[in-house]
C-alpha cells in the first residue's frame, strides 16, 4: 500500500502558503513520505518559481497598491532531482 500524507489546508495568505510549502518539502526530504496539499489564497497573489523575475512581467508597485501578494515559490532548477 502506497502511503502519502493528504492536508486540507485553509485559505492563507501566499506567504504563508509558500512557507509551508517548504516547510513540508523538508519534512519530505528527511522521511520521504509524499504530500498532497490543498489550499487556497486568501487573497490576490502571485507567485513566481526559480528562473523567472516577477518585474519582467509584473508592474510590483501597482501589485503593492492593489493588495496583491507577491512571493516567490519553491522551485528547483530543471534536473535538480534527477540522479
Amino acid at each position: 500500500m502506497k502511503v502519502f500524507r493528504l492536508i486540507r489546508s485553509k485559505p492563507a495568505t501566499a506567504v504563508y502558503n509558500m512557507a509551508l510549502d517548504e516547510k513540508i518539502f523538508n519534512q519530505y526530504l528527511l522521511d520521504g513520505i509524499p504530500v498532497l496539499r490543498v489550499y487556497g489564497w486568501s487573497s490576490p497573489s502571485f507567485t513566481y518559481g526559480f528562473s523567472q523575475r516577477p518585474e519582467d512581467s509584473l508592474d510590483l508597485s501597482k501589485c503593492a497598491k492593489d493588495g496583491i501578494e507577491v512571493v516567490k515559490r519553491i522551485t528547483w532548477p530543471e534536473g535538480f532531482f534527477c540522479s
